[in-house]
């Protein structure tokens, strides 16, 4: 994801990362319900150049790149994968200033032995 951001930003621009914990209290519908309950909320943020809705639609698709031959389409996809795997969300906003990604990772209670 910071590579991608990076590249977003040709003329340099900043990149910044939060953390929290979220508790969602009742599932939130949206495209994919997300499950009640507590995450790890990491937000990636940079002011690059933006990604048209197009791009964002196709964004987490295997091979898809915008990079033409320099760029593999692999950097999203296996974020998502990982993310969704676990049982958490991915999300893109973006405008022309820039693009936030949100992960909500589930927070899981180790047991102790």
């Amino acid at each position: 994801m910071t590579i991608n951001a990076k590249d977003a930003m040709p003329n340099g621009g900043s990149v910044t990362y939060r953390v929290s914990k979220q508790t969602l209290e009742v599932p939130k519908a949206g495209l994919v319900t997300i499950p009640a309950g507590d995450y790890f909320q990491i937000e990636l943020e940079d002011t690059g150049t933006g990604m048209p809705e197009q791009v964002i639609h196709h964004a987490f698709e295997p091979f898809y790149t915008t990079k033409g031959a320099a760029g593999t389409g692999l950097g999203l996809s296996m974020v998502y994968g990982f993310i969704t795997e676990s049982g958490g969300h991915i999300s893109i906003q973006s405008s022309s200033t820039g693009t936030t990604i949100t992960l909500l990772v589930p927070r899981v209670k180790a047991e102790h032995t």
